[in-house]
């Protein structure tokens, strides 16, 4: 708040905003686009530059009809100007892993747009070291917390994402898990509500589970449920800027219909045969 009232003079009315060094973040089930800060982000409020001075033009002249649009309609009209990315597709077409390896792959440097599709591949192999992790108690964020003592020698739990210094953590999870279709095979990672809906059980359920049974029945329950449990994988695939390539991150789960499943495998036999593969 400090800071917000000592900026406050200096902003004009509706004004241009640059940010680099952001992550632009979609919420798979809302929809919903934010920007993630980082500490080596930077902002520039109304810069004289050519550039905000063109933004500041094409608002003035497209303002109007932007508020007024909702939905794919603003997302077109945004698109126009180069501020907005794709929107997800719905309903969500299968695809394999090494075609949007390819379409990311394809992508310029400064691109930043994430890849949403369907997979009905198998688990192969899981990673479930470490899984059990203490994260924000703000439900929409549960990104790990740091511990911290307070003047008064109190322990509490600073979340690095929310900015904010809390008196209480609620247990996360993740896990990453190998899967496999006809393409090849990548390492994708699992977070909490998916994984509530994988194991239907809460991670304070699956640390319970952990902490009263022996390591080897462990690691079988959890070798059990992902290997037999039968879903369609809703994935994002996005440009891994610290290693390269690409990652996959589990966005959703559905219940596997073989019906569907059958006929993307159809369409997937007709594509190829039309390409002569």
């Amino acid at each position: 708040e400090k800071f917000i009232d000592q900026l406050s003079p200096h902003i004009v009315r509706e004004p241009v905003i640059f940010i680099k060094g952001a992550k632009l973040f979609r919420n798979f089930r809302t929809g919903t686009l934010s920007l993630q800060a980082w500490f080596t982000t930077r902002i520039n409020c109304s810069p004289s530059s050519k550039e905000a001075k063109e933004l500041r033009e094409w608002w003035s002249r497209e303002r109007v009809s932007v508020r007024g649009l909702t939905g794919e309609a603003a997302t077109q009209s945004l698109r126009l100007y180069g501020t907005a990315p794709a929107a997800t597709p719905s309903p969500l077409v299968t695809r394999t892993f090494a075609e949007v390896d390819q379409e990311i792959g394809q992508q310029p440097s400064y691109d930043v747009r994430n890849v949403y599709f369907r997979s009905t591949a198998v688990v192969t192999a899981v990673m479930d070291c470490n899984m059990i992790y203490e994260g924000c108690p703000n439900l929409n964020c549960r990104r790990k917390v740091e511990r911290r003592t307070n003047e008064g020698s109190t322990t509490v739990f600073f979340c690095p994402r929310c900015g904010i210094t809390h008196s209480r953590f609620e247990y996360g999870v993740f896990m990453r898990l190998f899967l496999r279709d006809f393409s090849g095979g990548r390492w994708v990672t699992i977070f909490n509500t998916e994984v509530e809906d994988l194991y239907h059980t809460t991670p304070l359920g699956i640390k319970t589970l952990r902490d009263t049974v022996s390591p080897e029945e462990f690691r079988a329950f959890v070798y059990r449920v992902a290997f037999h449990r039968k879903v369609s994988w809703l994935l994002k695939g996005e440009r891994d800027l610290r290693n390269g390539g690409t990652k996959f991150i589990v966005s959703g789960l559905q219940n596997f219909d073989i019906l569907s499943a059958g006929s993307g495998v159809l369409q997937d036999i007709s594509r190829l045969e039309s390409e002569g593969q």
